[in-house]
């Protein structure tokens, strides 16, 4: 789905911060409040700051609204996939759901063999390699930092981890989250243009066919079809049972 643009509303504004990962200061971002106050931290609920806008407005990604990955009592992160040409970026939103500061926000992710990961996203956010801190994050307030994930090689569903610590201002003691994000096969696929003449000489030149039974609960050609779309795989024919489909790989496969 294509993602509507966003209405800036008033937001609370922090100066830059410098990125220890890139050496570079980078431009000072507002965070995201609700529209309307309450329960809803969705992306259409949230005033996204121009600089995350200008990251996803317009590009494909993964869920239209950002899905729930952990929450409690505080602190609730989300979460959706954007599809770039050369990489995926999970955009996390990172929501106080209470009227109290939550502080010392610190996330650490686990690393990827398969993959090389950098992180951008609002300035508020203090970034050192695979670490990010939020020293403080006001009452119904979100913060969203971006996951770049850029393949090296394309083991089977990847997943990003993460594990999260904060304390609230009633309290010292740290309270724990973790979260996982599954890369599939969409997030290193992405939907290619052809012609079947053209597939039939990209056929031709594998030396090898294999064939898979897989068992599904796809009942039609156009199931079929929405769902390899979810995978960015471009049907290019139908015909009886048989769907022809195409995608090329992102990233350097080893």
């Amino acid at each position: 789905p294509q993602i509507p643009s966003f209405n800036n509303l008033p937001m609370t504004q922090y100066p830059s911060l410098h990125s220890e990962t890139n050496s570079i200061l980078r431009p000072s971002t507002p965070l995201a409040t609700q529209k309307k106050p309450g329960d809803n931290f969705s992306i259409t609920n949230l005033s996204v700051t121009p600089f995350i806008t200008a990251e996803i407005e317009g590009k494909l990604r993964s869920h239209e609204l950002n899905q729930e990955l952990v929450y409690d009592l505080h602190l609730l992160v989300s979460y959706f996939k954007i599809w770039k040409e050369d990489q995926t970026v999970v955009a996390l939103f990172y929501s106080n759901k209470t009227f109290k500061p939550l502080n010392n926000i610190t996330t650490i992710f686990s690393p990827l063999e398969s993959c090389d990961i950098s992180i951008s996203g609002d300035s508020i956010l203090k970034i050192e390699s695979h670490k990010t801190v939020i020293p403080q994050l006001p009452s119904k307030t979100t913060v969203i930092q971006l996951v770049h994930v850029r393949f090296r090689r394309h083991d089977f569903n990847p997943i990003l981890g993460a594990e999260v610590s904060f304390n609230t201002s009633d309290s010292k003691e740290f309270r724990q989250l973790s979260y996982k994000v599954l890369l599939d096969l969409g997030d290193f696929l992405r939907q290619e243009e052809m012609s079947i003449q053209v597939y039939g000489m990209h056929w031709k030149s594998h030396a090898k066919e294999e064939k898979v039974n897989v068992n599904s609960k796809i009942k039609s050609l156009q199931e079929c079809q929405d769902r390899l779309l979810q995978l960015n795989m471009k049907p290019v024919s139908a015909k009886g049972k048989e769907i022809i489909s195409s995608g090329k790989l992102i990233g350097n496969s080893e």
